[in-house]
């Protein structure tokens, strides 16, 4: 696309993290073969914001809590003397298990000890930075292009596995591709979109700023989840196949939940 992004490095408590400016524009939000929640409007992202190239690493997020845990993946089939696989808790992996009400308060924190304004991206400014100025279901191409080089989703590399009989899309998951991760993978490896930003899609999925509503979509203050509104987290994960993981696949959860495969991508306030 010829896009060339702008680089801020932004100094923070667990390590500095690369912040790309994304720039304003319009697009079609949604799927025109998607799920009903998906349907295709135009969406406006009226000024430029800045967003990590990376999915927040756990190191990072340790400072703030030093209690998290990552924490387990469930198996079937195993003998039952520990939890799971414990292979979630890498400091370079994204932090998950973590809330959309813990990743308010994570950002809020983070603007106090920082003197910057960080916060979560809306919905609308999620799948324009996501897209890369693409119109496919990845910014890579369709549902059947291989996803290996781009994006860390369920594949060849679950057999791996011991007690292969995972509950996570064991019967489901694409033997054709192998991105080579079995689980969570160290944040960045992949390839990045036009923007710059890498892992948009898989190894973990990402909280948006925004209440789950019906489209057309109002990228403003409008979406602002209220009390007992569900929130959307967005961008698939390891666990999922590729139909599961499009640019455009909402994905609602409570705001109290902690989900086992959703982590925080950040933007930063000029």
């Amino acid at each position: 696309t010829g896009i060339q992004p702008q680089q801020v490095q932004v100094n923070l408590p667990g390590g500095s993290l690369t912040f790309l400016r994304i720039p304003a524009g319009k697009f079609i939000m949604g799927d025109k073969n998607g799920l009903p929640d998906e349907t295709p409007h135009i969406a406006e992202i009226k000024k430029p914001f800045l967003m990590a190239d990376i999915e927040l690493p756990l190191r990072n997020y340790l400072v703030y809590n030093p209690s998290h845990y990552n924490g387990y993946i469930d198996e079937l089939g195993k003998d039952h003397t520990s939890p799971g696989i414990n292979r979630m808790n890498n400091p370079w992996f994204p932090t998950v298990r973590v809330s959309w009400k813990e990743a308010q308060a994570y950002c809020k924190w983070l603007s106090k000890k920082t003197g910057r304004k960080f916060r979560l991206p809306t919905e609308a400014e999620w799948e324009w930075a996501a897209r890369g100025g693409t119109d496919t279901p990845f910014y890579w191409g369709d549902e059947n292009a291989n996803f290996g080089p781009y994006a860390n989703l369920a594949d060849q590399s679950l057999d791996k596995i011991p007690n292969q009989r995972q509950t996570l899309n064991y019967y489901l998951r694409d033997m054709r591709y192998n991105d080579g991760q079995q689980v969570l993978d160290i944040v960045g490896k992949h390839k990045p979109n036009a923007f710059g930003l890498k892992d948009m899609i898989g190894n973990a999925a990402e909280w948006t700023q925004s209440a789950y509503v019906p489209y057309p979509y109002a990228n403003d203050a409008r979406n602002a989840p209220k009390a007992a509104q569900e929130v959307v987290a967005r961008g698939g994960a390891w666990d999922l196949l590729p139909r599961h993981s499009r640019v455009s696949i909402r994905t609602p959860y409570p705001q109290w939940q902690r989900v086992a495969n959703v982590s925080i991508r950040l933007v930063c306030e000029e």
